[in-house]
């Protein structure tokens, strides 16, 4: 959503977040036009870039986190064959997992059990290529 307030010269639109229930788009929602493609392309490059710039300040600072923290930290990959139908099921479910968790977080915040939490970012990507 729109953020008001936050341009300085009127010629800047700014945006915040509007839900936090997360977000997502399809790429072929917005394909029926070179324009729409270009979009999607710069987008998810971007998104991608800060996600990775995130997981690159975190691993500059492993040893200020501890042991507890960097034990429980993950990073995964995991190869296999299926088809877009099983690939599209697989994101359902784990949509469901974050959501879970998600809601676990905010239950715990809203009764004050904030003790040893951090903020935690979860990136899992799911997509085809060809050897």
């Amino acid at each position: 959503a729109e953020a008001s307030g936050r341009s300085t010269d009127g010629r800047e639109r700014w945006c915040q977040v509007a839900s936090e229930q997360g977000w997502g788009f399809r790429g072929s929602d917005f394909a029926d036009t070179p324009e729409g493609a270009a979009v999607v392309g710069t987008v998810t490059r971007g998104i991608h870039e800060n996600r990775t710039a995130q997981y690159r300040t975190y691993l500059d600072q492993t040893a200020a986190w501890g042991a507890e923290w960097t034990d429980a930290a993950f990073s995964s990959e995991w190869l296999m064959d299926l088809t877009p139908a099983e690939l599209a099921e697989m994101n359902d479910e784990l949509q469901v997992i974050a959501r879970r968790w998600r809601e676990r977080s905010k239950a715990a915040q809203a009764t004050g059990d904030t003790e040893g939490r951090e903020h935690v970012s979860v990136h899992l990507y799911g997509f085809p290529f060809r050897i």
